[in-house]
């Protein structure tokens, strides 16, 4: 039969979703629930301010390491990780710098494209500490020499051995 005239073979859905998918909907939906609730019953008995101020508060945090975990999702998914394959010449001044700092471990370290925006940071999630850079930042860096990215990649980490 001629590829035109062949029918598409069905997509398998169920291959593309986690095996734990429903049960994280489920938990989804049960906190949902109990924040509306609770909004709902502080809003109906003119509850106290500080009993919402500190439901608000409760829930900003949520919200907040939430977004922080998908923000690292988006780098490690997107970004590229520094090691001794991909980057080598940075890797060692990683672990030049981390040494120098007393650091037990190297940071992961990830260049993420960037558009143009010049920025490098370092954050910790879950007690590991990572480095970003992005690209532009990076290439800007290496136009000016070793030294720049010495520089770049340095602020980075003393930001980590602060955390640590």
């Amino acid at each position: 039969m001629p590829p035109e005239t062949r029918s598409p073979r069905p997509l398998d859905l169920e291959s593309l979703i986690h095996p734990k998918e429903k049960l994280y909907f489920a938990i989804c939906v049960l906190i949902s629930i109990l924040v509306y609730a609770a909004l709902a019953v502080t809003i109906m008995n003119g509850g106290p301010v500080a009993g919402t101020l500190i439901m608000y508060l409760i829930l900003g945090i949520v919200v907040f390491f939430i977004a922080h975990g998908l923000h690292i999702g988006h780098v490690r998914g997107n970004g590229v990780r520094v090691s001794s394959r991909q980057f080598p010449e940075l890797n060692a001044m990683a672990d030049q710098h981390s040494r120098r700092l007393g650091l037990d471990d190297t940071p992961a370290i990830f260049v993420l494209q960037s558009g143009g925006v010049l920025n490098a940071f370092a954050t910790r999630f879950l007690g590991r500490n990572f480095v970003i850079l992005n690209s532009a930042v990076l290439a800007l860096a290496t136009q000016k020499g070793e030294k720049a990215v010495s520089f770049v990649l340095g602020t980075s980490s003393v930001t980590c051995s602060a955390t640590t």
